[in-house]
């Protein structure tokens, strides 16, 4: 069950951005070529994200259960444990025979605004941009343009480049801002554990 984010807490965290990995293959585009915002671009992401988001679901329900699920109930608990290692066994499968055009994982801050990257080349501002995003661990795929707003060297040689989200459908804007308040709300909980032991 994916949280439910109140709108003007879901306008607030367009603007929070967090570290995170996601694989991205990107573009420049010519200033006379279209996006349809409004299309369903997820449903031209490959077959094989279709159901490595399945399985990353199924996971979900079962941890959702395992949280709810009694002490005294150690079969049901030892079988969810189980099938949740079966799924995660099929995701390394599975990705490990991905045949996509993606860059390496990127490290990037990510808002539901744009995001920011490290490229070993420098990009023109103001250069548009269409961008294939893959969310992880979700692979949701999302399609979007974007404007490059800045572009700083920094101390390895390498260039911090800045993305604004210029097109992107409100589905897909959606998915980013779930996807950061998910990872916001993980890392807190891994702190809290970390402070209890």
């Amino acid at each position: 069950m994916n949280p439910q984010v109140p709108e003007q807490t879901a306008e607030r965290r367009q603007y929070f951005r967090i570290k995170h990995s996601l694989l991205m293959n990107f573009q420049p585009i010519e200033e006379n070529e279209e996006f349809d915002a409004s299309a369903n671009v997820k449903d031209e992401s490959p077959d094989s994200f279709h159901i490595l988001k399945k399985i990353y679901h199924l996971k979900q329900k079962n941890l959702q259960l395992l949280e709810k699920s009694s002490s005294d109930d150690n079969l049901t608990t030892l079988h969810l444990k189980q099938q949740n290692k079966e799924f995660e066994s099929l995701t390394e499968l599975i990705t490990s025979h991905l045949d996509i055009d993606y860059k390496e994982l990127l490290q990037v801050d990510l808002s539901g605004g744009g995001l920011r990257f490290i490229s070993d080349k420098a990009l023109q501002l103001e250069q548009a941009l269409k961008m294939d995003i893959v969310l992880l661990p979700e692979f949701c795929n999302i399609v979007a343009y974007g404007l490059i707003v800045d572009c700083t060297k920094t101390n390895n040689n390498n260039y911090q480049v800045a993305v604004s989200f210029s097109q992107i459908s409100e589905p897909d804007r959606d998915a980013i801002i779930r996807h950061v308040f998910e990872a916001e709300s993980k890392h807190l909980r891994n702190q809290k554990e970390k402070s209890a032991n």
